[in-house]
């Protein structure tokens, strides 16, 4: 039986306190949202909670990074070689330089192959609003979801990016992991074309 009491993980609490800084990370990309700190009350739609959902950190270059993991499985370079290979003037044997057409193309690759195990080397945090069934339901959906409750309503969700597609992909329509994965858009543009989510950033 899954706890929903006690916060399941350490660094949710990093992302939390980010809320209470003003100090910018130069390896987390954040986002504020302060209607999630102040307690606001929670808009109702016909009787249900309408889901809310801020990103609120990704590691940068995640689809570099998923690249560089997917043709270090074919290429004689480690994938942190791959990762930096940026222009002519460091050239790799065998290798094209890793711009955003070859990012672009391995991730599609490996999207049509169903080679997900890749998508892991990365996570991604949101601040969102749901009832413990929800949460209860991502927990259970799988092993890479991690969450923090804040208060009775909100939550702190870390996973990767193989969790978001498997869900883009699936049969689940619930307004929480429809949410979760419109944020793709913005954590891995690339990805989220491949898929046809529509770009939600203003």
């Amino acid at each position: 039986m899954v706890s929903l009491s006690e916060p399941a993980f350490s660094h949710n609490d990093a992302a939390l306190g980010y809320f209470s800084s003003s100090r910018n990370s130069e390896d987390y990309k954040t986002k504020r949202d302060s209607s999630f700190i102040t307690g606001e009350t929670s808009t109702l739609s016909e009787g249900f909670l309408v889901m809310r959902v801020r990103l609120v950190g990704y590691e940068p270059d995640l689809e570099r990074v998923c690249a560089a993991a997917m043709r270090s499985c074919y290429s004689p370079h480690p994938g942190y070689e791959l990762f930096t290979h940026t222009s002519q003037e460091k050239v790799l044997d065998g290798e094209k330089i890793f711009d955003a057409e070859r990012i672009g193309g391995l991730l599609k690759r490996a999207l049509e192959l169903g080679h997900y195990d890749i998508l892991e080397h990365n996570s991604i945090t949101w601040l969102a609003e749901a009832d413990e069934k929800e949460i209860l339901f991502l927990m259970e959906s799988s092993k890479f979801f991690e969450t923090s409750q804040i208060d009775e309503q909100r939550w702190l969700i870390t996973t990767n990016l193989r969790v978001l597609v498997e869900l883009a992909r699936g049969t689940n329509h619930l307004p929480l992991t429809k949410e979760l994965v419109a944020t793709l858009s913005e954590a891995a543009p690339i990805i989220a074309s491949a898929l046809s989510i529509p770009n939600t950033k203003s």
